[in-house]
């Protein structure tokens, strides 16, 4: 999940929630990743309009590298179906680049620097979550929460606090949140090193793209499945 250091302060937080507020909406709540093995894309029987948003590598100093620094160093271009796997040329989880980055991008929830920025510009409206009930030493934290999903794919309900610093959950973001009225969703997979944003609302989906906060990927009905 989540650094957790708390470099940058979230606007808003997470606490267990006895209601489901509705998941049943997502439900078989599929993992977030851009595209299925049918090269369908996430949620496209639901929204017209998918970003991909890019979770940074680190340097030696622990500054973000993004993706396309990566790709420039190495030679490689970064487009629709690219992965952080291909772009570094390995599959291997704890590999790292020396010289281009020391720490891999945090995988299953919104690094310090993406969160807020991506809290702003989607507003307070985003307050149903859903956390993966694998996530280790969580299960007391949340007795209280119910419970949706079926064998792996099992989430906690979650509903946003206000005030970050007062909620059980201040630095990881769920693998899945939501507005009341289903107009948008976000989605970071448990160890996917990049957050997904659908929408049916083509503005939602260019402010995202236009923030110089965030390292994105439009992708369309034409976009490329991932190798």
């Amino acid at each position: 999940m989540g650094s957790g250091e708390g470099a940058i302060r979230p606007l808003y937080g997470w606490d267990p929630s006895p209601d489901t507020h509705g998941a049943a909406w997502l439900s078989p709540y599929d993992h977030p990743v851009p595209f299925d093995r049918h090269v369908r894309r996430w949620l496209d029987s639901r929204f017209s309009h998918l970003v991909r948003i890019l979770h940074p590598a680190y340097d030696s100093a622990d500054q973000p590298v993004t993706w396309r620094q990566i790709a420039r160093t190495r030679g490689v271009t970064v487009d629709a179906g690219t992965s952080f796997g291909a772009l570094v040329g390995t599959q291997d989880p704890n590999a790292v680049l020396p010289g281009i980055f020391a720490r891999r991008p945090v995988d299953g929830s919104l690094p310090d620097e993406v969160m807020p920025p991506l809290q702003e510009l989607l507003g307070p409206s985003g307050t149903c979550g859903l956390l993966w009930t694998g996530y280790g030493g969580l299960s007391d934290a949340m007795a209280s929460a119910a419970v949706v999903g079926d064998g792996p794919q099992r989430y906690w309900s979650l509903r946003a606090v206000a005030d970050p610093f007062a909620a059980t959950i201040t630095y990881e973001s769920p693998n899945f949140w939501w507005p009341d009225d289903h107009s948008w969703c976000v989605g970071t997979g448990m160890d996917s090193v990049e957050t997904l944003v659908a929408s049916n609302d083509e503005d939602v989906i260019d402010t995202i793209v236009r923030s110089p906060a965030l390292e994105t990927i439009r992708l369309t009905t034409h976009s490329n499945r991932m190798p």
